[in-house]
């Protein structure tokens, strides 16, 4: 269905974003002048608050529709991105660090969420099978486009802005997904 593209779109926009900030999270932090041992601590905090994540949105998806989830979680990894892009002082770092993993913390379960409440837990396995290559390819683009971005432009700026774009493009993309029709499904399936 259009949805399922639109959905594997909206997943593929946003997992550009997620691997590309956590590959050179590190490194642009200590090109803003962090000592390494902050930089690692702020990483560190980022990871912890990915586990608390999932948590939340565990406990969220089961009282929002899972649309609205990923939504939140995308706006609100693109806004912890803008806070990355100016965090030249040490507590926006950390600011960044506590937003960024809470929302991406739970992007894993919301995708699978979704595909099992817009399809059925019967067709779970083959959607997965048939979306993964591509979410694993966006996956890897990321870092790659990131730091191809660094060679040419001497920053990790402009990779930063591009994407708080995907993740803002793959957020709203989301919001206006609503679950297919039935008939939809059957007569594509």
């Amino acid at each position: 269905t259009p949805v399922f593209w639109l959905m594997l779109l909206g997943f593929n926009l946003s997992g550009l974003a997620i691997t590309g900030i956590v590959v050179h999270e590190l490194s642009y932090l200590t090109e803003l002048g962090y000592l390494p041992r902050v930089a690692a601590l702020v990483v560190s905090v980022h990871a912890f608050s990915g586990i608390c994540g999932r948590f939340v949105w565990g406990y969220l998806v089961d009282r929002w529709p899972v649309r609205y989830c990923l939504t939140t979680t995308y706006l609100g990894a693109a806004f912890a991105t803008v806070l990355l892009i100016h965090a030249d002082v040490t507590w926006i770092a950390f600011l960044f660090a506590v937003i960024y993993g809470l929302n991406i913390g739970g992007s894993d379960l919301l995708n699978d969420s979704v595909w099992s409440n817009y399809y059925g837990r019967a067709f779970l396995g083959s959607i997965r099978g048939v979306v993964l290559p591509f979410q694993v390819i966006s996956r890897a683009a990321g870092p790659v486009m990131s730091g191809l971005l660094y060679d040419y432009t001497g920053s990790y700026t402009t990779s930063l802005v591009i994407f708080v774009g995907t993740f803002a493009m793959g957020g709203l993309l989301f919001i206006v997904l609503k679950p297919p029709s039935a008939k939809s499904i059957r007569e594509t399936g």
